[in-house]
């Protein structure tokens, strides 16, 4: 998981941190590998923000709670489903 992140990352010709790269393999395996390449291009928005070119682990956590994995939409919809019934 983590050579595929780090392949697509210098693909986007992105410059990812060794504990970034690492998060993003964890969150690949907990929930998908999709999930956590789609993390890369905005956590390095994120990273222009705060003035680096390079991602870091902090950049990936902030772009995750920005951007809910399938798993976690569903269980908020379900969640303000049953608030509506």
């Amino acid at each position: 998981t983590q050579i595929i992140l780090d392949i697509r990352a210098k693909t986007e010709g992105l410059k990812v941190a060794q504990d970034a790269l690492e998060y993003a393999a964890e969150v690949g395996v907990k929930s998908s590998l999709r999930y956590a390449i789609q993390l890369l291009t905005p956590a390095n928005v994120m990273a222009q923000i705060h003035g680096r070119d390079e991602i870091h682990k902090e950049d990936m956590l902030e772009t995750g709670d920005l951007f809910f994995d399938t798993k976690k939409s569903v269980a908020i919809v379900e969640a303000t489903e049953s608030l509506f019934l």
